[in-house]
């Protein structure tokens, strides 16, 4: 056995927490307790992970604490451990109850502001696992490349070895919303956007086709080919270059931060106005499944202002974009008619056991009704969660695990209401050419022309939805 030391490297007044934990859960689960313990608290986190690629997660809510936190991890190199560095004017006696309650976590070592070396014990199983490329070596040579990286790329995304997304800070990334400023908010960071052109809605005409006791709101958009264009190349360059798609953010469309975890931004090619994105503040694949943190940030707009929040889970979904991202925008949709178009089917809805169908949708689907105005934020964001995990079960869409990280087993577009929620699961994209994202599912279609708008009028929109959905 060989004994060494590792020097935890840190502003002399900044308070520290070392623990152990068992789950690769932990980030989440910690992120989640820190928040909750401290209103306003600013932390950084990281989690030695035990096997596989052995990665370092971490997470927070200030960047340079989250580097440190890194940092120190990838130093002390040790499977299970996690280090969390705590802001000015937070101590270990503010969350230590709260870190000690998260189930996973095993034990702490230590929790102080004082000068600390961690003692570290290689046996001979860990001299194994080095000769196979393990913690030792692996660290050595992430914290070479993270040095090398680090030169003049204070926004660096990725970290060899490291599974970790950058957070920029800027006046409106900073700017805190809530469900009583964010309609305010949207509203004058549109004006600005449109003042200086960072905002290109997209012009359309409305037309409607009635198909299935629904009548469909049908925009024609003459330049989708354009947006169709502009995105699938800003996804491929991301995809190259394992860039965030979303940050570093245009300040000029950025809205504010919903939470810890997320932004708001403004669409930058909208076609509905007022089109909200509800963006992950770090890289989370589009595909893993939505978390409570998700759902919290979905229902400050929700509880905000009456709008329809949406999920494309994937590319065969509508999803044009790798960086998870949930969208919202205010009802109705159609001034002339329901809200939501296909909400005039719901009253024939057959529920059991708190799970729904609609004998007229030709599709497979599972709907639920909902009353997120009720209760607190906190209580409510736990419902929708709850609920959204029960729907994707009624429809059979389980979890796999990739890497530590839920993701869906297959594509699924998801539709939330203050009232009711609607999971649709999904086959494909497309349909003879035509795009169909969330949206379509509420009864609000797009098509890039007036030969495409025929196309649709000779399939109907119902036979549309059905043939890129999965069959009842």
């Amino acid at each position: 056995m060989q004994l060494s030391t590792v020097e935890i490297v840190k502003p002399e007044a900044t308070n520290f927490i070392l623990g152990q934990s068992h789950f690769i859960k932990t980030v989440e689960d910690l992120h989640e307790a820190l928040y909750g313990a401290a209103p306003g608290i600013a932390f950084g986190l990281a989690f030695c992970e035990a096997s596989g690629k052995r990665l370092v997660r971490r997470s927070g809510t200030h960047e340079a604490l989250v580097d440190m936190a890194t940092d120190n991890a990838l130093r002390i190199a040790a499977g299970h451990s996690f280090i969390v560095f705590l802001g000015d004017g937070f101590f270990p006696v503010n969350v230590l109850n709260a870190v000690k309650a998260v189930p996973e976590v095993c034990r702490i070592f230590c929790a102080t502001a004082n000068p600390t070396d961690v003692l570290i014990a290689e046996t001979d199983q860990r001299t194994r696992h080095r000769r196979r490329g393990g913690w030792r070596a692996a660290a050595r040579r992430r914290d070479r490349r993270r040095r090398a990286l680090a030169q003049g790329s204070a926004a660096r995304d990725w970290v060899q070895g490291v599974s970790a997304g950058s957070v920029t800070h800027s006046p409106m990334t900073s700017t805190p919303l809530t469900s009583a400023t964010l309609r305010a908010a949207l509203d004058a960071q549109t004006r600005h956007a449109l003042q200086c052109g960072a905002l290109q809605p997209i012009d359309t005409v409305l037309t409607h086709l009635d198909d299935g006791g629904v009548r469909f709101a049908v925009r024609q958009v003459s330049s989708l080919a354009r947006k169709e264009m502009a995105r699938r190349t800003e996804a491929i360059e991301s995809s190259a270059t394992r860039r965030n798609p979303f940050l570093p953010c245009d300040d000029d469309l950025c809205v504010g931060t919903l939470s810890p975890t997320h932004l708001a931004l403004l669409n930058k090619y909208n076609v509905i106005d007022d089109h909200l994105l509800i963006v992950t503040r770090r890289f989370v694949p589009q595909e893993a499944l939505l978390d409570l943190d998700d759902f919290a940030a979905l229902l400050v707009a929700l509880r905000g202002f009456d709008a329809l929040g949406f999920y494309n889970g994937g590319a065969a979904a509508g999803a044009s974009q790798p960086h998870k991202h949930l969208q919202a925008v205010p009802l109705p949709l159609d001034a002339s008619g329901p809200a939501i178009p296909m909400e005039v089917l719901w009253q024939s809805a057959q529920s059991e056991n708190g799970i729904a169908r609609v004998p007229g949708l030709p599709f497979a689907h599972a709907l639920a009704a909902l009353d997120l105005r009720q209760g607190t934020a906190d209580e409510a964001a736990r419902h929708a969660w709850r609920t959204y995990r029960a729907l994707l079960d009624a429809v059979g869409i389980g979890a796999i695990d990739v890497e530590g990280l839920a993701h869906q087993r297959a594509p699924y577009n998801l539709l939330v209401t203050r009232r009711w929620m609607l999971v649709v699961p999904r086959t494909q994209e497309c349909v003879d050419g035509m795009s169909i994202n969330a949206l379509g599912f509420a009864g609000s279609l797009f098509v890039r022309d007036a030969q495409q708008r025929a196309a649709l009028a000779h399939i109907g929109p119902m036979t549309a939805l059905a043939r890129v959905a999965q069959p009842r």
